[in-house]
């Protein structure tokens, strides 16, 4: 389940290359969200958090779990890679997808509101606080 109380710091800082370091200085790595890049999902590890870029980059630390958000509710938590998709967090296989990976997939590809482009999906800003008023709410 996600936590109502999302933070939108990076947890780091970001140098003018864009990568960023911890405040132990160890420099963050950049892994990317794919169904097609998904820009606007929300991110956090235990010392990342932010949103989605085009590209669908986000950043972490080796060895860290990142949780992704389509506004405050949980799409799943997994070990951070260098590539995630909706296979990853529904702990499936190409030929043989989940429910759970089924419906990220599907959810991902409805609330595009840049459906015209398949080469991306775009989470609305709007949606930032999608499941912010329920009282719990489950992973998907």
């Amino acid at each position: 389940s996600a936590s109502g109380n999302f933070s939108s710091s990076s947890g780091g800082s970001s140098n003018a290359s864009g990568s960023s370091s911890s405040s132990a200085g160890t420099t963050a790595l950049t892994g990317t969200f794919f169904d097609a890049p998904v820009q606007g999902l929300r991110y956090r590890t235990a010392t990342q958090s932010g949103v989605t870029d085009a590209s669908g980059s986000y950043k972490y630390l080796a060895g860290e779990k990142v949780e992704f958000f389509l506004g405050n509710v949980s799409l799943g938590k997994v070990t951070a890679k260098k590539l995630v998709t909706p296979y990853t967090l529904g702990s499936s296989t190409t030929t043989n997808p989940s429910t759970k990976t089924k419906n990220i997939a599907m959810l991902l590809q409805n609330l595009d509101k840049n459906r015209i482009n398949s080469n991306t999906i775009v989470i609305a800003d709007g949606l930032k606080d999608y499941g912010k008023k329920w009282p719990r709410y489950e992973e998907i």
